[in-house]
């Protein structure tokens, strides 16, 4: 019975260990495209933002209005979306099969439109892996009340 016991639990350990390792390994790679994305609205890239971005990514930004990707794209490249910094804190990836969800407080510095949007927020981002590639298809920001 004990010899029964340790094999079958050896058995459902292998099975699990890759699962887990797989988990991780998309734990890493979700927080790497975030990465690129903050990166490259500090920098004003669009085409570095682009690659992190799926066709048909949308955000809700913290004022209601929903943006497409395009759109999204356009406000870094003309200027009207500035971002001058965008600290992530309280960040959680979880991770469900082929998509990610994730969640982080963030204090922006920067402007729409010329007008200070600066704050804190909090935000959620899901992330879908297509063909090996993790990329954003949904933001929605939220305005902690007060900042």
């Amino acid at each position: 019975m004990n010899k029964r016991f340790a094999m079958l639990s050896g058995l459902l350990a292998l099975l699990f260990i890759p699962s887990g390792r797989v988990a991780a390994q998309s734990d890493k790679a979700v927080r790497e495209v975030l990465r690129q994305m903050i990166d490259a609205d500090l920098k004003d890239d669009a085409t570095e933002l682009d690659r992190t971005l799926s066709e048909d990514y949308v955000i809700i930004r913290d004022n209601g209005v929903v943006r497409s990707r395009a759109e999204t794209l356009e406000g870094i490249k003309n200027g009207s979306t500035k971002f001058e910094a965008f600290d992530v804190s309280d960040l959680q990836v979880r991770v469900y099969g082929d998509t990610a969800v994730v969640t982080f407080h963030e204090n922006i510095k920067g402007s729409r439109v010329g007008k200070d949007m600066s704050g804190q927020f909090r935000e959620v981002r899901v992330f879908v892996n297509r063909a090996g590639t993790w990329r954003a298809v949904v933001a929605q920001r939220t305005r902690i009340s007060g900042s």
